[in-house]
């Protein structure tokens, strides 16, 4: 693993999730993105679960959120299968996508500057510079 970065907030990669085959492949480009610029990954999950039990059940909702869990599992797995030394967090978000991949609310200003490839089925994820 290359180790030139600091690892700070501004220096991850983050990727998105969804449990699509393009998702899983930006997933492992997003790995590799960060291996190369010996920054964390921080992969995000986004449920879009907020507000939701007052239309779908409770049995529903944890369904899906155990469903999300395990993907993120699977998805730190593979990444650690082709970059072992690769520092990786994940992220369960019950938010829309956009909101939980940036980590703002909607509407909120960005002081920073987004650098990066969007890639995956739902491009909504980028990696921050500061």
């Amino acid at each position: 693993m290359n180790s030139t970065g600091n690892g700070s907030e501004f220096d991850r990669v983050v990727v998105g999730v969804d449990g699509s085959e393009p998702a899983r492949r930006a997933a492992l480009w997003a790995a590799a993105e960060a291996d190369r610029r010996g920054s964390p990954l921080h992969i995000v999950y986004a449920a879009d679960t907020e507000g939701r039990d007052l239309y779908v059940s409770a049995d529903s909702i944890e369904y899906g959120r155990g469903a999300g869990r395990e993907l993120l599992d699977e998805t730190a797995a593979a990444v650690a299968d082709l970059h072992p030394g690769l520092h990786v967090t994940t992220e369960f978000s019950s938010s829309a996508p956009p909101p939980a991949c940036t980590g703002l609310p909607p509407g909120t200003a960005r002081s920073w500057s987004a650098t990066g490839v969007w890639a995956g089925s739902t491009p909504c994820c980028w990696a921050p510079s500061g």
